[in-house]
């Protein structure tokens, strides 16, 4: 979770009182070495001012990419090209479906491993509102719109999407309200505000770091209290 007390407390599930006490709140991931990864493919412009649509490596996220396609082809930001990241998780015919509808202007390709260095250029990602995928977008700082997945009963990243919505990290788009016309108008309109400015709270992604110092204090509170 990120070491913000401002996204922190609306997280609290009922239930969790009773081990409330040995909770403690870490953080995500360091931008220092954001875009500096050992399999970033810097020698590429891949990513370089274009409209990244993304949906994790599940299995769902099929209708948002056929909806990006709509929506491109409507003429929604057609002065970018549009990079479509499918996950592993989607099978290989729906990939190849979405290649073959694909028009000028737009590459669909599986996931690649250089997602994070591909956002810290794009013009604008457009995804769902997973955890990891909402932390990336966080240390890119590019405009971001998101489509939470709210299939059935699934209401985790709703929640999550509407939190950061409302402090400005984002803009969402609920999920039954997709469609190509009201995709093309949020993306116009978020794409249009540029890159965030330290827009918010700020959320401390050193989370490698934060959660050793956490479980170093743990243990020298047990050495303690066993005398």
């Amino acid at each position: 979770m990120p070491r913000s007390s401002h996204l922190r407390r609306p997280f609290r599930r009922p239930g969790a009182s009773p081990i409330s006490s040995c909770i403690r709140a870490t953080s995500r991931r360091s931008r220092r070495t954001y875009a500096d990864k050992p399999d970033a493919q810097a020698s590429t412009a891949d990513g370089s001012d274009e409209v990244i649509v993304s949906v994790g490596g599940g299995a769902v996220g099929g209708g948002l990419l056929k909806t990006a396609l709509e929506a491109h082809r409507s003429g929604c930001l057609s002065g970018h090209r549009w990079r479509l990241l499918v996950g592993a998780g989607l099978p290989e015919a729906a990939f190849r479906a979405l290649r073959d509808e694909a028009s000028a202007g737009v590459v669909v390709e599986r996931a690649r491993r250089d997602f994070r260095l591909l956002l810290s250029r794009a013009a604008l990602s457009i995804s769902q509102a997973g955890y990891n995928t909402l932390m990336d977008l966080m240390a890119a700082g590019c405009p971001a719109l998101v489509v939470p997945f709210a299939e059935g009963s699934e209401s985790e990243q709703t929640f999550r999407a509407r939190l950061f919505a409302a402090r400005g990290l984002v803009d969402m788009l609920e999920d039954r309200m997709l469609d190509a016309a009201n995709l093309a108008a949020v993306a116009e309109r978020t794409a249009a505000r540029g890159r965030r400015q330290s827009v918010g709270p700020r959320i401390d992604m050193d989370g490698v770091a934060r959660t050793v110092e956490v479980a170093e204090r743990l243990v020298l509170e047990a050495r303690r209290r066993r005398g």
